[in-house]
């Protein structure tokens, strides 16, 4: 039994181990050369084309919803609770990514990793329109 225990100990220590090391390296702590370059790209120009930005602009509508009720909460909380929902409610501490299918764009809006950004697991909303029509199809929250 003794035998059948440790290796489980074991991967768990070694899960541990590396959730605290992303954790560390998600605050810019011990970033790779590569890493750093992917970060650093993150702050400089951005070729927009016209139907991401259509995409975009109609997935904000709708996320900005979100950001003046963040706001809202973060006015009747207190403490932690209030200073995490008051850093949810500015666009500026989101990272938004647009991709394509052959039939949707999905336009996602997520809290960014970036600078001294808090750790936040979620917090972000997937939304996916049709590429024609610029319909809504559907709007997920990333947890």
């Amino acid at each position: 039994m003794m035998f059948t225990r440790f290796p489980l100990e074991l991967l768990a220590l070694s899960t541990l181990c590396i959730c605290l090391l992303s954790v560390r390296m998600v605050h810019g702590a011990d970033l790779s050369t590569a890493q750093k370059e992917y970060l650093k790209k993150l702050d400089g120009p951005v070729l927009l084309r016209g139907d991401y930005f259509k995409a975009i602009t109609i997935a904000y509508e709708d996320f900005a919803k979100r950001l003046a009720r963040d706001e809202s909460k973060s006015k009747i909380l207190n403490g932690e609770e209030a200073t995490r929902f008051q850093w949810l409610s500015h666009i500026e501490n989101y990272d938004i990514n647009i991709e394509q299918t052959d039939t949707m764009f999905i336009v996602y809006f997520s809290p960014t990793v970036r600078g001294d950004a808090p750790i936040i697991l979620g917090g972000g909303i997937k939304y996916e329109f049709d590429r024609k029509t610029f319909q809504m199809a559907e709007k997920t929250p990333i947890k």
